[in-house]
């Protein structure tokens, strides 16, 4: 449910970071996350309204300039970005009507992302995109959008990602490419004949033919050549720009191609790229498209370090850490060692050997070095980070409690059971001591003791242990948070080691 819920976000941050800034694209400002949830800030449209609730107002002029200005943005996705919108509906631009008649204000594009991951509006889609979509029933309403079908040969996110977010198009199946090729020139056809007639067609056939004189014939006989049967003969979105701003006199031209567009400074899409990376990496992964998405953004996170604050920083050393952890899960771990091993020297540099970013990175290197068989070199890491977290241990710092489970994680991944438990109780105490014995801090001390007494084989113990940070995490965090996940997990596995099987499978 918490990734149904952020994906769709995630994924339009994502396009709207790889479209850039076009004066007919809403762009991305900023993108944060705050605990469990994502947020990203768009381009302010002023007074803006979608086209759906204001094509009724316009006159053929106002319409001529908004389907020039729909155009110009749809061209740049194609051409420039190697993208197509597949779910253009009216409801996803907005439009900004001054009141000088016939000028019309910013026309922006916008709802990348949250069609990504639904499908595409039936009443818009061309007969070709309809074939990839879910039918609807008869009581559906033709403007919801459809899910996409999953086509014999592709997974559902090749449908919903790879054709979206800038597959090669030549690889693509013959149906779905002859959709994603014109799909965008279908439904603004659609569309140009909804604000000039009121009417939305489903074909050129019943496009009128006989107009009011002041109806827009140019307009409509474009339309229809976007409506032809064979998706092949209809135009290219870039011929669709030169043939509208033909219907528009050079002053309004001259005026359409100054609109301005503010830009994303380069520290502000560092961060993007570093928020976004790795959302897709820790919060929204569920294929292999997404290893490749947090790539793209993490390693571009990592190049605009390097070039905004140089490879000797704080900045370089968080990207190519957070990198570093990409590459170990996908299992390069040459690689990634590479990257542990730089960070862990820069940061030595800024901040000491005893740092505690230089005790966790040491802790991640030695995960790795297991996972590739060197056991001793694993070890030894293990063995430094755990030195250095037991020298800066401060009964009087306000972490002294996260600094004692910090350590006993380490003297758990090195099977020092003993040595590790008195430190997770004394954590345990301090954290209710100061929170009182419903914090989540609280739960998380609960889940980590009830870990290690299942390691131990104290599994009773450990089992309550569990429901009681199973029920702190329900009422603090809701059902759907990953810390329940993890709590109902554990507590499942408890029971398993005591061969209750039937009390475990409901919780898994």
């Amino acid at each position: 449910e918490r990734i149904q819920r952020l994906r769709p976000h995630v994924i339009e941050a994502h396009l709207m970071i790889k479209l850039g800034h076009h004066a007919n694209l809403v762009g991305v400002k900023a993108a944060f996350q705050l605990e469990d949830d994502f947020f990203f800030f768009q381009d302010l449209v002023p007074g803006g309204q979608t086209l759906k609730s204001t094509m009724s107002l316009l006159t053929t002029d106002q319409a001529t300039i908004v389907a020039y200005k729909i155009a110009k943005g749809l061209a740049y996705m194609h051409d420039t970005c190697n993208l197509c919108f597949w779910d253009f509906t009216p409801s996803k631009v907005l439009v900004e009507i001054l009141d000088m008649n016939p000028t019309v204000g910013a026309v922006k594009l916008s709802g990348f992302g949250c069609s990504g991951g639904i499908g595409c509006t039936w009443a818009y889609a061309s007969p070709e995109t309809r074939a990839l979509l879910v039918q609807p029933e008869k009581k559906d309403d033709s403007c919801v959008p459809r899910p996409f079908l999953v086509p014999e040969g592709l997974s559902y996110s090749a449908v919903t990602l790879s054709t979206i977010v800038g597959a090669k198009i030549n690889k693509l199946p013959t149906n779905v490419r002859l959709a994603a090729e014109s799909q965008d020139q279908w439904a603004l056809a659609v569309t140009i004949i909804e604000m000039l007639t009121g009417k939305r067609v489903e074909n050129a056939h019943e496009v009128p033919r006989r107009l009011d004189q002041d109806c827009g014939s140019d307009l409509i006989t474009l339309a229809v050549q976007c409506l032809d049967k064979e998706p092949e003969k209809r135009p290219a979105m870039r011929d669709l720009v030169k043939s509208l701003g033909n219907l528009l006199n050079d002053s309004v031209i001259a005026l359409v191609d100054n609109d301005k567009v503010d830009e994303v400074s380069p520290s502000e899409l560092f961060h993007l790229h570093s928020n976004i990376g790795s959302l897709f990496f820790k919060k929204v992964f569920i294929s292999s498209d997404d290893y490749d998405l947090a790539y793209e953004h993490l390693s571009a996170a990592r190049d605009l370090a390097e070039k905004l604050y140089g490879d000797n920083t704080e900045h370089y050393a968080n990207s190519i850490y957070n990198l570093a952890r990409l590459l170990k899960d996908k299992g390069l771990f040459s690689e990634a060692k590479l990257l542990y091993e730089r960070a862990l020297v820069i940061w030595a540099d800024i901040h000491g050997p005893d740092h505690p970013k230089v005790s966790t990175g040491r802790k991640y290197l030695a995960k790795l070095l297991k996972a590739e068989g060197k056991d001793d070199e694993a070890k030894r890491q293990y063995d430094i980070a755990i030195a250095t977290q037991e020298k800066i241990l401060d009964p009087n710092s306000p972490n002294y409690a996260s600094d004692l489970l910090d350590l006993a994680g380490l003297l758990k991944d090195q099977g020092y059971y003993d040595k590790a438990k008195p430190h997770y109780e004394c954590a345990l105490k301090l954290f209710f001591k100061k929170f009182g014995p419903d914090h989540p801090k609280v739960a998380k001390a609960l889940n980590d003791l009830g870990e290690l007494l299942d390691l131990q084989g104290i599994h009773d113990q450990a089992k309550q242990l569990h429901e009681r940070a199973l029920r702190i995490r329900q009422e603090n965090l809701g059902l759907d948070h990953p810390d329940v996940a993890e709590s109902l997990n554990n507590l499942a596995q408890s029971l398993s080691y005591q061969a209750k099987n039937d009390e475990a499978k409901p919780l898994c």
